[in-house]
């Protein structure tokens, strides 16, 4: 089931994902000196990570942006929570491209499918030219190798965000 973020990470050490992607967004995040919240841009944010330390931090943090994040571990388990729903679909997706059973690029398919207009922001540690060329063909909106800085996916969302509106 998703979890909602509510409250900013505690500011002990996060544990090492096995990518090391989470140790570096936590620097990267209490680097910066101030949070300010700003009003929502986006009624809801799906994020689709199956490192779960990566996954509460980027929300806490996105959440702390204004946004409302809706979290799943697993593509199949957002998937279903899409395409079973009869609200209005999410204003973006950002997946996680490598995981179990479900890969980011099938849920970008099949939301591509289903939502033409949704835009999808597709995150990996194991990025290649080559990739994202194939996620750009499969319609991502945008592409980005982990561990990136936090301002990098602020511009990104931020830009996906008016390109729906302008299409809309």
């Amino acid at each position: 089931s998703p979890r909602s973020a509510t409250n900013w990470p505690d500011p002990l050490p996060v544990p090492e994902s096995p990518y090391g992607a989470t140790r570096g967004l936590y620097a990267i995040i209490a680097r910066r000196s101030h949070i300010t919240k700003r009003t929502p841009t986006v009624l809801l944010l799906l994020l689709v990570e199956d490192d779960t330390d990566y996954r509460e931090l980027l929300s806490d943090y996105l959440t702390s942006l204004g946004h409302s994040v809706v979290e799943f571990a697993s593509a199949e388990d957002a998937l279903r929570h899409i395409t079973g729903s009869t609200d209005e679909p999410p204003g973006l997706v950002l997946t996680d491209m490598r995981m179990q059973r479900m890969s980011g690029m099938d849920l970008a398919r099949a939301l591509r499918h289903a939502h033409p207009l949704l835009p999808i922001i597709l995150m990996t540690a194991f990025g290649s030219i080559q990739m994202a060329v194939e996620a750009m063909k499969i319609g991502a909106f945008d592409y980005v190798t982990k561990p990136f800085e936090i301002e990098e996916m602020e511009v990104k969302i931020a830009k996906a965000l008016e390109h729906r509106r302008v299409k809309n």
